[in-house]
């Protein structure tokens, strides 16, 4: 016999597929994605969409997480780092004290979120003994992270509550990788939903950018994703922006080599915009 509370998790699995399908829907009808499964290049696409060249117009400000649900708000300039560097914060501390080295002064606010799985995956990862007092779950550990990063960096602190970010289902279907340090894409028309790798051009290394490239690409992928919609007709498509031509090549196979593991489809292209500079 079933039990009471079983049918209320049987009908939030039927609601959470739907919600799903509806967002993976509504995101096959944007022109961008429309475009590239008709074989034309991202290189093209974007340079056609408003506000491109004024993506890199403006030296970024607020460290956001990577999350595509989550908008930096008004008159801010997103960084996007998975978990606001609290997942550098505890697999690769050293990144996280050079961050703080290069930039403190430099960054105008810090921001934590509701429901942030790379802060989870961060919490699951810090031994017991090393959680602050009061660090309880995921939600305290990414509160208390980013407050103290901001403390770090003398900038502000700012939490952003689910009734600010976009919803809860990820539905992303680029992840934009930033070489250039200036890119905006929340000024761009038109853009389907995305994650936003910023750490590269903000000198964070390219082993921890391509440990943060895979678990954007694995949250896509995943139960609280776009999951198995991914397919060879329609992947999920890695976007490695860069101001160098010369150097883009390299840091596509990185690219490449950070997401060789995912369970489905994905596509590595590149954009390269030589009028970006570098911070």
């Amino acid at each position: 016999m079933q039990s009471h509370n079983e049918k209320p998790k049987e009908e939030g699995d039927v609601k959470h597929h739907a919600e799903v399908e509806k967002a993976w829907q509504e995101s096959q009808k944007n022109h961008v994605m429309e475009r590239l499964r008709q074989g034309e290049e991202i290189q093209t696409i974007m340079e056609t969409l408003p506000g491109f060249r004024e993506a890199f117009a403006r030296k970024l400000d607020t460290i956001v997480c990577s999350d595509e649900r989550v908008p930096a708000g008004a008159d801010r300039r997103k960084i996007g780092i998975a978990g606001s560097l609290g997942l550098a914060r505890v697999k690769m501390p050293a990144e996280f004290e050079r961050f703080i080295a290069e930039y403190r002064g430099k960054i105008r606010e810090v921001t934590s979120h509701d429901d942030c799985g790379a802060a989870d995956k961060a919490f699951q990862l810090l031994k017991a003994e090393d959680r602050p007092e009061g660090v309880v779950d995921a939600d305290t550990f990414g509160k208390w992270h980013a407050k103290d990063l901001a403390d770090k960096l003398a900038a502000d602190y700012r939490h952003i509550t689910m009734e600010e970010m976009r919803g809860k289902i990820h539905d992303a279907r680029i992840i934009f990788v930033d070489h250039t340090g200036r890119f905006e894409p929340a000024v761009i028309a038109g853009l389907p939903p995305h994650f936003i790798c910023s750490g590269p051009g903000f000198k964070l290394s390219p082993e921890y950018c391509k440990e943060e490239q895979a678990i954007l690409s694995g949250i896509s992928q995943g139960g609280h994703g776009l999951g198995a919609s991914f397919t060879e007709a329609d992947p999920l498509y890695v976007v490695v922006v860069h101001s160098d031509p010369s150097a883009l090549a390299t840091c596509m196979t990185d690219a490449e080599s950070a997401v060789r593991n995912c369970r489905y489809p994905v596509v590595v292209k590149g954009l390269v915009f030589s009028g970006a500079e570098t911070v």
